[in-house]
């Protein structure tokens, strides 16, 4: 059965209005700065085999419906956001330093939780951004060294401007 992108659309936006009504919420994301992000277990479950396993598990977090996760409430609101519209708005129209910096570094949180897709998209970002302003690759370059192996090529793509 195939959905029409009105219908996935409504649905995106219903479940997107949902998340500030606490009595709709099943499950809340713990920031690293001590935030509680909240979002639905079947949306985390379908979109990441990482959080599927810690929810549909033994883990603590099945049970007190809080995962604790290391990363920023932004990050975290942004992954919700996007495991529910596909949607990332976060770097919207954004080409400074701390954009291609933040954009770096969610991509690296992105292979903690499996989310291929967003990968993806981060990806296209950065090499949007890059070709448009070639001066941020300073700023990728830097950042990807904090990160390691998973996005080594962000590297190679960075230097090769330098």
């Amino acid at each position: 059965m195939e959905i029409s992108t009105s219908v996935q659309n409504t649905l995106s936006a219903s479940l997107m209005t949902c998340l500030g009504q606490e009595d709709m919420m099943d499950i809340h994301l713990l920031s690293s700065d001590s935030v509680r992000v909240p979002t639905f277990c079947t949306v985390l479950d379908y979109r990441s085999a990482i959080l599927r396993g810690i929810l549909c598990c033994n883990f603590k977090e099945s049970v007190s419906g809080v995962i604790t996760l290391g990363y920023n409430c932004g990050t975290l609101a942004s992954v919700v956001e996007f495991c529910i519209t596909d949607n990332v708005r976060q770097f919207k129209g954004r080409g400074d330093k701390a954009a291609a910096r933040g954009m770096v570094q969610f991509l690296a949180h992105t292979y903690f939780l499996d989310l291929l897709f967003l990968q993806d998209k981060i990806r296209a970002l950065v090499g949007s951004l890059l070709e448009e302003k070639k001066s941020l690759a300073c700023a990728v370059f830097d950042e990807v060294l904090l990160f390691g192996k998973s996005i080594e090529s962000f590297k190679l793509n960075a230097l090769n401007l330098i």
